[in-house]
């Protein structure tokens, strides 16, 4: 009598896949068809984020975004400027010659990111239930006619994912 053999295969649902990058860092947007996972990496940021799909809006849209952190940074490059001015134009200059090109080397890559940042970039936005922004797609204009189809067939399949798993979470329907 022979013993009956059983074999366990992991089933995996079919996940999306979007790859992109926009100002240094890496994203990587998955899902399925319960969960929307987000995963960033730069240079020194790194994490992932798991967004439930019953709980994002259906909808996405289309709009502007600038980097909220970009006038901070602007301000701050500008008055290290001023104050190389203020150095090169006084009488510490004399006994201070190495200042005005120090203050000058911390400014300019400040300047060069927060004018970067201060640029406006259009991106597709989910948002949840309560229409928070949760996720951001950049949209570039040098995007390859295949990448934005990969991106739009990403956008139209998460947007059904949604509506499915708000279906099957709201009404119990599959």
């Amino acid at each position: 009598m022979s013993t009956p053999r059983s074999t366990v295969a992991e089933l995996r649902p079919r996940r999306w896949r979007l790859e992109f990058s926009q100002r240094g860092r890496q994203t990587t947007l998955e899902f399925d068809e319960r969960h929307l996972y987000e995963r960033w990496s730069a240079l020194f940021d790194e994490g992932e984020r798991v967004h439930l799909l019953h709980r994002l809006s259906p909808r996405t849209r289309t709009a502007r975004f600038v980097d909220r952190g970009a006038l901070p940074r602007l301000r701050n490059g500008l008055a290290l400027v001023v104050g190389a001015l203020v150095v090169l134009f006084s009488e510490y200059h004399d006994r201070l010659p190495l200042l005005v090109p120090a203050l000058l080397l911390f400014a300019l890559p400040t300047l060069v990111v927060a004018v970067r940042d201060a640029l406006p970039v259009w991106c597709v936005q989910i948002c949840d239930e309560y229409n928070e922004i949760e996720v951001e797609i950049p949209l570039s204009r040098r995007e390859s006619e295949e990448d934005a189809d990969r991106r739009t067939q990403f956008q139209r399949g998460l947007e059904d994912a949604i509506e499915a798993a708000q279906q099957q979470e709201y009404y119990g329907e599959g």
